[in-house]
């Protein structure tokens, strides 16, 4: 019996363009809020928390752009 590969599971997670979205928002977040930590004065775990967040949205960026880039091309047809 052939084992199913995690492809199915990263395409079904990755696959939508939503993820995109958000993932691109959450790495602005986390960007702003460590520059705001920083210049506040914030404690460590403030700004390991708004580092974790675009850490996490970089992760779901970086999802999307590979499960994108390996997907079949669709051949044009001719005009």
């Amino acid at each position: 019996m052939p084992q199913r590969g995690t492809g199915f599971l990263v395409r079904a997670v990755f696959g939508n363009h939503r993820i995109l979205v958000i993932g691109i928002l959450g790495t602005l977040a986390g960007v702003t809020g460590s520059v705001a930590a920083v210049s506040e004065g914030s404690g460590v775990l403030g700004l390991l928390a708004f580092l974790g967040i675009g850490v996490a949205g970089l992760f779901l960026t970086l999802g999307y752009v590979c499960t994108a880039a390996s997907r079949r091309e669709v051949t044009r047809r001719p005009r």
